[in-house]
């Protein structure tokens, strides 16, 4: 299942590094790494849209990206010696997280929902009053 992300917002994803002994690899950079980034159209976009990697310690490593349209991204990372064949990273990108919904309706003070039976889109138009 793709992890949730917000348009044009930083997306986070963690991963680790270990050998073929399953001990966690430290020390790597992002120079050690190949990098794709595929956009919702399937367009690798790496050399458009920036993406970090960064160690948080003890072989477990950080990437980071903005995402600028709506949709499916797919993150492919790849290390020669420890991930050849590359680490995937599924990513669904929507205008609003559904946690800034649900504070936007409760904003609408007292109209009345049910995410059962109310979709998005009604509940969106009710907050933007149209």
């Amino acid at each position: 299942m793709p992890w949730a992300g917000k348009l044009n917002e930083t997306l986070i994803d963690d991963f680790v590094v270990v050998d073929s002994s399953g001990n966690l690899v430290p020390g790597l950079v992002q120079g050690n790494f190949t990098i794709q980034l595929y956009n919702p159209s399937g367009v690798e976009v790496s050399g458009s849209i920036s993406v970090t990697i960064i160690e948080v310690g003890d072989g477990n490593y950080r990437t980071s990206f903005i995402p600028n349209v709506i949709g499916d991204w797919l993150l492919v990372i790849k290390h020669t010696t420890y991930f050849a064949a590359g680490k995937r990273g599924q990513y669904r990108v929507f205008e609003a997280l559904f946690d800034e919904l649900d504070s936007a309706i409760d904003d609408t003070q007292g109209v009345g929902f049910s995410p059962a039976t109310h979709s998005l889109r009604k509940i969106r138009q009710v907050i933007d009053g149209s």
